[in-house]
């Protein structure tokens, strides 16, 4: 489940990546300047404030509430590339949690599944 806290924290870290100050985002998106302070009491936000913000910070709602490290908006259209991009993400979670024994085991099977796939085209 997604925190509002750490959605707080998010836009934070963002704003000083983008040196954006929050003050100025909190106007520019039409938000009360108690939003920030509500995120840090665990106060969900509407998701069209959400989008406004992830606008004004230039990334995807998705960087924002974690569900990839990549700030980079993709385009909708696109929704194999947005899938597919998921999957790969997720993967790397699983490969990063796993010692080097394991990650091994890993690579052995997923090159196994590669070369069944070729064969049954």
């Amino acid at each position: 489940m997604y925190s509002a806290q750490e959605l707080a924290i998010a836009i934070k870290k963002r704003a000083k990546e983008t040196n954006k100050v929050i003050k100025d985002m909190l106007v520019s998106c039409s938000l009360n300047n108690n939003t920030m302070s509500g995120l840090y009491h665990n106060k969900s936000i509407a998701f069209d404030s959400l989008a406004k913000i992830a606008d004004y910070l230039d990334c995807s709602v998705d960087y924002l509430i974690g569900r990839t490290s990549d700030p980079q908006i993709r385009e909708i259209s696109d929704t194999h590339s947005i899938i597919k991009d998921t999957q790969t993400d997720v993967l790397l979670n699983i490969f990063d949690g796993l010692d080097q024994i394991n990650r091994s085991k890993l690579l052995v099977y997923a090159d196994e599944l590669k070369k069944q796939s070729a064969e049954n085209k």
